[in-house]
């Protein structure tokens, strides 16, 4: 049998529209892995970090399920896979005092700690943004539960606690 007729017996076929519709919808590539992203900032508008929300859109498609824990949520349109937490942090500026701040940055250090307990079977893999207090703050939960930890660094020199963290 020819080519040409094999063409023509499946375009005769009633589930050829089914397959050829199917086959123009682009499908996301999973490699079956679960993702936790731990970045600064999930909003389009930001003006240092609004770049990150194609990166998050572009992890989304390699992977099956994304779980995004950031310090501020704004504006974002991302895919139906991918789950957004926020810690709370408003745009409204920093608290005045030093002990104010220290209990803004306390409250916040717990709400991550919780939400990567209450996620920790959502996830596979850890994904953190320019962003090294994350890693110090869990790397011994991660490394307890068995999670594989990757760290984005913009500059190559780092600090001292960038060091701890790697």
């Amino acid at each position: 049998m020819f080519l040409s007729q094999r063409l023509t017996n499946v375009q005769d076929s009633p589930h050829y529209m089914m397959i050829k519709e199917e086959s123009i919808r682009p499908r996301p590539v999973s490699n079956g892995m679960r993702l936790l992203i731990c970045t600064q900032a999930a909003d389009q508008d930001d003006p240092a970090l609004g770049f990150f929300h194609e990166w998050i859109a572009g992890l989304a498609k390699q992977f099956e399920s994304v779980e995004v824990v950031c310090l501020k949520e704004g504006r974002h349109a991302l895919p139906a896979n991918v789950s957004v937490h926020s810690l709370g942090k408003s745009a409204q500026g920093r608290p005045a005092s030093g002990w104010e701040r220290f209990l803004f940055r306390m409250r916040y250090s717990f709400r991550f700690l919780h939400l990567i307990i209450h996620l920790r079977r959502a996830y596979d893999v850890v994904f953190v943004h320019q962003n090294e207090e994350y890693a110090l703050l869990s790397g011994w939960l991660w490394r307890l539960l068995g999670k594989k930890v990757f760290m984005w660094r913009n500059h190559y020199a780092g600090s001292f606690s960038t060091a701890i963290a790697a």
